[in-house]
Formats: structure tokens, sequence, C-alpha cells
């Protein structure tokens, strides 16, 4: 068990290197990404990446579904679920994750079981990162104006 001090270093050494690591990787379009904070341009959907507990999650999050941006979000989502599969070669679930925004909606995958703490699980969180990052940009140039 690790203290909560010891987790927060742990975290941020794991974010730093996978920062580091993905700095040099260009997107789709060829030209430089700022990976760790992927900006859509659009309000209110996002292209995310984070850690909870032992469990990792990339996807697609809708900041508030419920409302009638969110659902002409929905709405374009749904139209371009084959690109989303062509690009990311699986089939993306609904998840339900804990401590994301009310009414929001998370479209993803995730992988379990592994902590960013411990240093040996580093390179398997990052190539599950590193897949679906460049997955999901090769999505949005292609999907992109479908939602503006």
């Amino acid at each position: 068990m690790f203290s909560k001090e010891e987790a927060a270093t742990g975290k941020q050494a794991f974010w730093t290197a996978l920062g580091r690591y993905m700095q040099p990787v260009p997107g789709a379009d060829g030209e430089p990404k700022k990976w760790m904070n992927y900006e859509t341009g659009i309000a209110g959907l996002h292209l995310r990446i984070f850690l909870q507990n032992k469990a990792a999650f990339a996807g697609i999050e809708i900041a508030d579904a419920k409302s009638e941006p969110g659902a002409r979000l929905l709405a374009a989502l749904m139209d371009t679920l084959p690109l989303l599969q062509r690009h990311t070669e699986q089939e993306w679930d609904w998840i339900s994750v804990e401590n994301r925004p009310p009414n929001s909606l998370f479209r993803g995958t995730a992988l379990y079981g592994k902590s960013p703490i411990v240093p040996t699980n580093w390179p398997e969180l990052i190539a599950f990162f590193k897949k679906n990052l460049l997955a999901m940009d090769a999505y949005w140039a292609d999907a992109g104006v479908a939602f503006e």
C-alpha cells in the first residue's frame, strides 16, 4: 500500500513520462499535438485519457449529454461510430466512470489492474494511452467536421 504522498508522486512521474514520450509523436495530420491536453475545439466534447484507482481510460466524453448541445454531439458521435471503430480497431462501449461530471457520457475503452504508481506497469499503460490517443486523433481528423 502506498501513502497519499507516494501515490501523488508516482502518478505525477507517470504523467511526466507519458508526456515526454508522446511529445515528439506527430498527429494524424503530421503536425505536433498537445497530447496531454487534446483540444477538439468543440465545447462540451473531449477526447480524454485519465486514471482512476487501478484503471486507465481512453475515450470520448460528452460533458452534458442532457442539454440540447450535448444531444447534438451525441447524435454526431452515433453517426460517426463506424469511423471510430475503424480507427480504434475495436468497438468502444459506454463506460460508467466514477467522479465524472454529472450528465456526462463516456464512450471508450479501459485497462484495469495497472497502477501508475508501480513503474513496471508504465510500459503497458503508455502503450495503451499511445494506441488510443493516436486512434482518437485519426478519428477526429476524419470525423471532426461532423461535430461542427
